[in-house]
């Protein structure tokens, strides 16, 4: 397991999430999705979008390009964040 972009991984999926400037303005439930998320898809990060710079949203848009790719678990963890930007909560 590559150690050294797992921080990155985290503050990618911790910056996914509409309207928030800075990982330390995340809500609670926010922390928790992007720690969930870290968890479950990072083998899924490794083999799939390892490459792809983190920031900006491309760690997640490159999950989604590959939703049929990723481990059950990582899918729902996805799905999840889709689910909350796309209703527009916390």
């Amino acid at each position: 397991m590559n150690y050294v972009k797992t921080p990155l991984l985290v503050l990618s999926f911790a910056l996914l999430f509409a309207g928030q400037a800075t990982a330390q303005n995340l809500t609670p439930e926010q922390r928790k999705m992007a720690r969930a998320m870290m968890k479950t898809c990072q083998p899924d990060y490794t083999r799939l979008c390892s490459g792809v710079e983190s920031g900006g949203g491309r760690v997640l848009a490159c999950m989604e390009t590959n939703l049929d790719a990723l481990s059950p678990d990582c899918r729902e963890s996805v799905q999840s964040i889709q689910a909350k930007r796309q209703g527009g909560s916390d």
